[in-house]
């Protein structure tokens, strides 16, 4: 973002509406996130009654009672909220100053997945194509996968799947539409199951308003432009929004847990809570530099890390060795997903899943005892501490 000369009162007021737009955004894509993949019915954070207040504050204020984290919502009344405040949040944006910077084509590198790639990876990948395709292709911009399984350097037993779906204004603002999506979203889970029974996440959303304000620090550019386009527009008009601030954000939410469950051990509880465990310390070195200003692809970032702080080579070692020693878990959930796809929906189908995990022993590739938790953590306190004072004159900008 452009400095700004703090005599200009119209700059500053120019460059606090462009910030509040921002965040504005990050919160609403939060909150259509949480809700369009269904993690909770009823159960919703703060995030949304946040979004809501900021919007108009005296519409929604009442929503979330001073001293309540959380807001109880039915289906129904939170789709309408959510169209509702899609629709107050684009008519704000029209008003509001445009992003600075250029707008750039963002064409994807990878070939979009076909049945016949991989028959483990590319069956569950293609028929979930097919199914948003069928059921949301009029409410979607486009349909991208990123990541491993986009650039094909996935590892067969520990990576998941990570894909966005962009959809149209005009849905965002639907509240019938907003309902439909979700339950077509719910059904995507014996996809998702058939590639990591383990997986901790749903699909990214973003809506085609997004992309003039393009939150960089939810799928950063540099990974987005590697990804395979399923279906949709082949190419992509971007301006981002990025800047330091957020990302530091963003860093903190990724080292955050992984040195608050080295000191509670809760990431040694069951196989799940360790995947989702190492899952963040492998997107440590990528959001650390992400913080710094100088984003990367993830798999491009450790050798980046491990020359800035040697002294932490054996735990990024360690990691390398667990994900690429981490045992088959589909055959222990095959005929659990196979069947329980006719009598279940998707998110019960996946609970079902984790409660049948839950009782498998911790995989023998990870060390005995809780020492390297503790290096784990360092690390993650040690790059958090570093991203700070490398950026600490920058005003939060980049």
């Amino acid at each position: 973002m452009p400095s700004v000369d703090p005599c200009d009162r119209s700059a500053l007021n120019t460059a606090r509406d462009f910030t509040d737009i921002v965040e504005l955004q990050s919160d609403l894509l939060t909150c259509t996130d949480w809700f369009l993949n269904g993690f909770d019915t009823h159960l919703w954070a703060r995030p949304f009654p946040r979004a809501l207040q900021k919007i108009r504050s005296g519409q929604y204020a009442s929503l979330l009672p001073d001293g309540h984290r959380y807001l109880w919502l039915s289906p129904r009344k939170a789709a309408g909220l959510l169209a509702s405040a899609w629709a107050d949040f684009h008519e704000q944006k029209a008003s509001a100053p445009a992003a600075p910077g250029d707008p750039g084509e963002l064409a994807f590198s990878a070939a979009p997945w076909a049945a016949s790639d991989d028959a483990a990876a590319g069956v569950p990948i293609a028929g979930m194509s097919r199914y948003l395709q069928e059921k949301v292709e009029a409410d979607s911009f486009g349909f991208y996968i990123f990541g491993s399984y986009a650039t094909r350097d996935y590892e067969r037993d520990f990576s998941d799947l990570d894909a966005v779906l962009i959809l149209r204004k005009e849905s965002l603002e639907n509240p019938e539409a907003l309902l439909r999506i979700r339950t077509v979203l719910c059904g995507l889970w014996p996809f998702f199951l058939k590639i990591d029974p383990l997986q901790h996440h749903g699909l990214f959303i973003m809506g085609e308003t997004n992309l003039d304000l393009y939150p960089d620090s939810i799928v950063p550019l540099c990974v987005l432009r590697e990804g395979a386009r399923q279906f949709g527009c082949p190419g992509l008009r971007i301006v981002p929004s990025s800047s330091l601030q957020r990302d530091r954000s963003a860093l903190e939410s990724t080292a955050g847990p992984v040195i608050e469950q080295a000191a509670t051990r809760s990431c040694l509880k069951n196989m799940y809570a360790l995947k989702l465990y190492l899952h963040k310390l492998l997107l440590l070195p990528a959001a650390y530099l992400q913080a710094c200003g100088t984003p990367c692809y993830k798999r491009d970032s450790f050798p980046e890390v491990r020359r800035r702080f040697p002294q932490y080579d054996h735990i990024v070692d360690l990691i390398e060795e667990i994900r690429l020693e981490w045992p088959p878990v589909w055959r222990r959930v095959s005929t659990l997903v196979r069947i329980g796809r006719l009598v279940l929906n998707g998110h019960a189908l996946r609970m079902a899943c984790l409660f049948r995990l839950a009782a498998e022993p911790l995989p023998a590739c990870v060390p005995a005892g809780t020492e390297w938790l503790s290096r784990a953590a360092e690390w993650a306190a040690t790059l958090k501490a570093d991203a700070v004072s490398r950026t600490a004159g920058n005003g939060g900008r980049k």
